[in-house]
């Protein structure tokens, strides 16, 4: 009865009760993609948007913002440092952080624009 018992609350344990069904009170994301034509690019990866290429080097919370360095060939990279909506500008081209999303990666959504 015993073995039985405990036999029990480790299936229990392993396979979780409901554990089919999302939890109601559990978190929810308030992240909304953006649509502005912003490119999503991983935290410590680079994407190509607007013709040049975008790392990000790292993401940072309170204040949300992204450490970016900007490359064009054969040129220096230039660093930004930049918040949600803020820009900086690099080889002619305006350089704008979307958003942050923060997950198992982080990502930063970043526009590059003609100045």
């Amino acid at each position: 009865m015993k073995w039985a018992a405990i036999a029990v609350l480790v299936l229990i344990g392993v396979t979780g009760c409901n554990s089919d069904e999302a939890d109601p009170s559990g978190p929810t994301s308030a992240f909304t993609t953006p649509t502005d034509g912003s490119v999503r690019i991983s935290q410590g990866t680079t994407g190509t948007t607007g013709g040049i290429e975008v790392g990000v080097g790292g993401v940072l919370k309170d204040p949300d913002r992204a450490m970016l360095s900007v490359m064009k060939s054969g040129a220096e990279s230039v660093p930004l440092t930049l918040g949600v909506g803020e820009k900086g500008t690099a080889f002619g081209q305006t350089v704008t952080v979307s958003a942050i999303e923060f997950g198992s990666h982080d990502y930063a959504w970043v526009k590059v624009s003609p100045s």
